[in-house]
This record gives C-alpha cells, structure tokens and sequence, in this order.
C-alpha cells in the first residue's frame, strides 16, 4: 500500500460513507468466494461422461456412483497405487485416517489421566461429605430473637 496515497478521513459523513463503500465491496467479495464454492460442489456433483465414466465403471463402481467427486478421488487412488506419496496422503486425510503425532497420543492419555484424577477427587468429596457430621455452631440467640423466644435474654437488666 503505498502511504502517500492514503488521505484522512475529515469528517463523521465522510467516514461513514467510505465504510458503507467498504461494506457493500466486502459483500461483493464475499457473494463471489460463495458462488464459486457453490460452483465447485456444482461441478463434482455432475455425472462422469464418456471415457471417465467407463474408466470408473472399469474400478467397480457403480455408475449410479460416477460423477466427477468420484473421478478426482479414483484418480488421485490411481496416482497413490503408482507411488505417489501426495496422493496417497490426500487421499488418507480425506478418509479421515489421519495418524496421530506422538505428542498428540501424549495430549490425549494426559487428558484421560487427568479426568481420571478429577473424576477420583469428586468422588472423595462426595464420600466426605456423606461422613462428616453437620457443621455444629454456638448459637448468639438472632434466631431466636427472630421467632421471639429469645426476647427476655435481650431485656436490659
């Protein structure tokens, strides 16, 4: 961004107006990422034609199953079984196979280790609490004086 070219804003109008230009420009941003999004799931959900769909029908599938979301991932299977660690690794993820890092296994036991504890340290409580007796204390009579039992203990003597 060149700075030289940046002007202040000057007043309240001036501002609310360039961000009401902001706005309507990030929509437009927005609406068009959207629509190819939607293009995409558009066009892997079309039928395989031709060639494809008898190379898919070849693999086994059923070519009720032949659209393009199936072409790209019988060709990236294609790729994987020649060799290629990429496709292979696209592929895995997808299937949500992703192996677990050692320090993720250690993340996972730390955290059914600590449950186990908490879990542990509840269950003491509760059993404490059962035993032990209620909590005894001396009486200054403002109970009683609320109930009115305790009206001569206050008279001035």
């Amino acid at each position: 961004m060149n700075e030289q070219n940046l002007r202040p804003v000057r007043t309240t109008e001036e501002a609310k107006a360039k961000g009401a230009i902001g706005g309507k420009k990030s929509g437009e941003a927005k609406r068009r990422k959207k629509s190819m999004k939607a293009a995409a799931k558009l066009l892997l959900s079309l039928p395989a034609q031709g060639d494809a769909e008898k190379q898919l029908v070849k693999l086994g599938l059923d070519p009720a199953d032949a659209d393009n979301q199936m072409l790209v991932m019988a060709a990236m299977f294609l790729k994987a079984a020649k060799g290629d660690v990429k496709a292979a690794t696209f592929l895995r993820d997808t299937a949500g196979e992703v192996p677990m890092t050692e320090r993720d296994r250690a993340e996972v036991n730390y955290t059914k280790e600590r449950l186990k504890l908490d879990r542990e340290k509840l269950n003491y409580a509760k059993e404490r609490d059962k035993e032990a007796p209620p909590d005894e204390y001396e009486s200054d009579g403002f109970i009683d004086a609320l109930t009115g039992t305790a009206a001569e203990d206050w008279k001035d003597e």
